[in-house]
């Protein structure tokens, strides 16, 4: 009965770490994908736009997201919103490279590797970390010795 909570623990952390791990695979094969068809241009913010949000003690404050506008392939301009932080993470009158699918320009994405890449690392490396807690518990229930 005392080696229930470990083993809860265990399939937890085990079940846990592999959809991480998933997870972090399947994000860097959407970001591979949509960069082997992707187009690149040069944008700037135009604005920066304030919204609503709740911090993590639950307080009332206000994020910035940037409004990047760029031309397209047929040098028509777009305009796209894209993620807000707070401080603001770009000002206005910021050159901003951009990528975007060519039929699709208004799902544009910042030209950035924490903005492509960051979701699939801290996945991928929490999952696996995750993983092989699972394993070394595993392994110390297995040969614990019994008291």
């Amino acid at each position: 009965m005392n080696n229930i909570i470990p083993c809860i623990v265990l399939v937890i952390f085990f079940f846990g770490g592999m959809f991480l791990i998933f997870d972090g695979f399947a994000s860097y094969q959407s970001t591979s994908m949509f960069l082997s068809t992707a187009a690149e241009s040069q944008g700037q913010v135009i604005q920066l736009i304030e919204v609503a949000a709740t911090d993590s003690e639950r307080a009332r404050t206000v994020v910035y997201e940037p409004l990047i506008r760029f031309p397209d392939q047929a040098e028509t301009d777009v305009e796209f919103q894209w993620f807000g932080s707070n401080p603001a993470a770009f000002n206005v009158g910021d050159s901003v490279s951009v990528v975007y699918q060519p039929g699709e320009p208004q799902n544009a994405r910042v030209n950035t590797f924490s903005d492509l890449w960051l979701r699939s690392i801290i996945s991928a490396a929490f999952g696996v970390a995750f993983f092989w807690l699972s394993l070394l518990l595993g392994f110390l229930l297995l040969f614990k010795k019994p008291s």
